[in-house]
């Protein structure tokens, strides 16, 4: 997960600061980070639900326990910033209950989208968790892959207060989530992949989905995840510790930096007084150091209050 942070992070300078085009292209293929998310999330996922009994009140506890996780950080962060908003006359109290429920984004492409993404994603886990089982799971997961992508390779004009078009949006991003838990039965039984499969297969269906118009970045998890492990075995025991933190706070990281960066750049005259922020260099960096350490905080006391309440 901290690749996929650190990624994610990297991707929203593009956002924020004045960079040469090459950079920005570099930026771009950094989007690469939600998708590593979104395989992992699905690859864990599935583990977790190998260990629930089959009763109906594990699989309720197993929803508490993963909204609870994604609910508290969210609220802590996003609500709090909604609420302020609201009291400070910003926006309304009933464009504040849009922003907090993610209902907006699907309405007017204005919210937390990953989080709106995650609601349903979590919803649907078992029922992917079941395809997974099966004898051909991994066809079916495969197919269903391939509709998403299909639908979002439709051509549809932008129009933000278009519902079809903010669905596409999000639909996108569930093939990297599907291919988890379609690959997660084969890492359980130990199976090993070779270098074509890591590599050769993934590249050559990469060009073939993105000529066909849709988002394809997602199927470059597998190589990407192929130079992850050949690299995580070289690297030393302080940098591995450093990816562990980032992935502990992916979720706060993501939410703190798309509120800090618009919080920033709407006070970038106070960055430009020191002479030193040279293409808003100075207050994208500082987005992201405020938001690392106000993510920890956050997860932090998220954390204490699963604990200490066993949620």
């Amino acid at each position: 997960m901290g690749v996929a942070t650190i990624c994610i992070l990297l991707c929203h300078t593009s956002a924020y600061a004045n960079l040469p085009g090459v950079i920005i292209a570099i930026c771009n293929l950094l989007n690469i980070g939600v998708d590593l998310f979104l395989f992992l999330s699905g690859f864990g996922l599935y583990y977790s639900l190998v260990k629930l009994n089959n009763d109906r009140g594990s699989l309720v506890k197993w929803y508490s326990h993963r909204y609870l996780r994604i609910g508290i950080p969210y609220f802590l962060i996003y609500g709090t910033w909604n609420i302020i908003a609201c009291c400070l006359h910003k926006i309304s109290i009933q464009d504040a209950l849009l922003h907090i429920s993610t209902i907006s984004f699907w309405t007017h492409h204005d919210a937390a989208w990953f989080v709106a993404l995650l609601i349903p994603l979590y919803l649907l886990a078992p029922v992917c968790f079941y395809l997974a089982k099966q004898r051909y799971g991994f066809v079916y997961l495969c197919l269903l892959a391939l509709c998403c992508y299909i639908f979002s390779a439709k051509n549809i004009p932008v129009n933000h207060y278009d519902w079809v078009y903010n669905l596409q949006c999000g639909v996108q991003r569930i093939p990297g989530f599907l291919l988890g838990f379609a690959l997660a039965p084969f890492a359980k039984k130990g199976y090993c992949a070779n270098g074509l499969e890591w590599l050769a297969i993934p590249i050559v269906l990469m060009v073939i989905l993105y000529l066909g118009g849709g988002y394809s970045l997602w199927i470059m998890v597998i190589p990407l995840l192929f130079i992850c492990v050949i690299l995580f075995e070289r690297l030393n025991k302080r940098v591995l510790a450093f990816l562990g933190f980032m992935g502990g706070i992916s979720l706060e990281s993501y939410l703190t930096n798309g509120l800090l960066g618009q919080f920033f750049m709407a006070n970038i005259d106070i960055f430009n007084a020191t002479g030193l922020n040279h293409n808003n260099y100075l207050m994208y960096a500082t987005t992201i150091l405020a938001g690392v350490i106000i993510s920890y905080a956050i997860s932090k006391f998220s954390n204490r209050i699963i604990n200490q309440y066993h949620l």
